[in-house]
């Protein structure tokens, strides 16, 4: 479980990489955006990787860290429903 002194820090990946991820003809369209959102994320100031967010995070620690990255996604849906 994330504790309250878990830090977590969006760093930017480069065109390329993304570009990498979005066309591995071998994944699925949930798994290129699992990957594009572990290449984007520090915990606690280390990279995790696509494995990392299958084994290491609970669904509830795996919408945190997706809030944290897009908090204008979550806003949205939230208008739309009123």
């Amino acid at each position: 479980m994330l504790d309250d002194n878990t830090k977590i820090e969006e760093i930017g990946i480069t065109v390329r990489m993304q570009q990498q991820i979005a066309n591995n003809k071998s994944l699925s369209e949930n798994e290129i955006g699992l990957h594009g959102i572990a290449a984007k994320i520090l915990v606690n100031g280390a990279p995790i990787v696509y494995d990392d967010l299958l084994d290491c995070f609970t669904t509830e620690e795996l919408v945190k860290i997706t809030d944290f990255l897009f908090p204008e996604a979550g806003k949205g849906s939230d208008e739309k429903n009123g």
